[in-house]
């Protein structure tokens, strides 16, 4: 016998229907309260659900929306490299970690669980959704702290028994107030060396925050922004010197002597990295006209 299930009552949101079907067993779900009180539209949440990449089939009466989702559709996300949500291997619990690392920095934030229907939802929602282990529910990145995950691409590695997950994160990703959850160190090479324009930003940033006695930094943003400028334009006329007598490692020295002072004027005018990619980012953009005479 195939008795279908239909969920009735207690949506508040848009998002409340999406998730609603994403629970294997539901058929169909009723909904009225929520638009006789005007909470919501019923074209605005069509509109959602469509747009959301699921296939959404409504039927409207007075002010009651009938509407089904098919189920498998959710699970059949089409994925880079061909593969689908289902084809990924999940665990014995249904579960599959996911290393989220920041989008700018490419520093590692954090290491959490996703089930299907978390990865689903975080697809859905653009923003990271994981499965709480201690709890048994339902985790939204930042849902009471605020530092929500906004996430930019998903990928899995050879085996597809894990997931890489670049994000925009609006806070600290570790619930003690680090960036990162990865603070406690436990091995650092003593040969190879550290390096990221994020962490020098940040050790120039610190110069002028806290004034080092002895420190060029400190030096530089003590004579003001007439200074940073005119080195800024010798560290450019060196590079075009070593430019033209084409020898590269006097170019590559003069270069990061510009690339540093150029961090010390950002510092300076408050322009962080980020800031910076975000424009190269949209200059990557090269089909669109605008673009294209940008670049040029």
């Amino acid at each position: 016998m195939n008795i279908p299930i239909i969920a009735s009552g207690g949506a508040g949101k848009k998002e409340d229907f999406l998730e609603l079907f994403l629970h294997k067993g539901i058929d169909a779900g009723l909904a009225a309260g929520i638009f006789h009180q005007k909470l919501l539209g019923i074209r605005e949440l069509k509109k959602y659900l469509n747009a959301n990449a699921w296939r959404c089939g409504c039927k409207k009466h007075k002010n009651t929306l009938h509407f089904y989702l098919e189920y498998d559709k959710i699970h059949n996300i089409p994925i880079r490299g061909g593969r689908t949500v289902m084809e990924l291997k999940f665990d014995e619990k249904g579960l599959i970690p996911a290393i989220v690392q920041d989008h700018y920095t490419k520093q590692v934030l954090t290491l959490a669980y996703m089930n299907a229907e978390t990865l689903a939802l975080t697809i859905a929602e653009g923003r990271t959704v994981f499965w709480s282990r201690s709890r048994q529910e339902i985790w939204r990145k930042g849902e009471t702290s605020g530092n929500v995950q906004r996430v930019v691409s998903i990928t899995a590695d050879c085996d597809a028994d894990a997931r890489g997950v670049e994000v925009v994160k609006d806070g600290p990703a570790c619930h003690t107030g680090a960036e990162s959850c990865f603070f406690n160190e436990i091995y650092v090479s003593p040969e190879l060396k550290q390096f990221s324009w994020q962490g020098l930003y940040n050790l120039i940033k610190g110069r002028k925050d806290t004034p080092t006695e002895g420190s060029y930094t400190t030096y530089l943003f003590e004579k003001g922004k007439e200074k940073i400028l005119k080195k800024v334009g010798e560290e450019c006329t060196e590079v075009i010197i070593a430019g033209e007598k084409e020898d590269k490692a006097e170019t590559v020295y003069e270069i990061s002597d510009l690339a540093y002072h150029v961090l010390v004027l950002m510092v300076s005018a408050g322009i962080t990295v980020e800031d910076v990619t975000r424009e190269l980012e949209k200059r990557h953009v090269i089909d669109h006209k605008v673009k294209q005479e940008r670049m040029q």
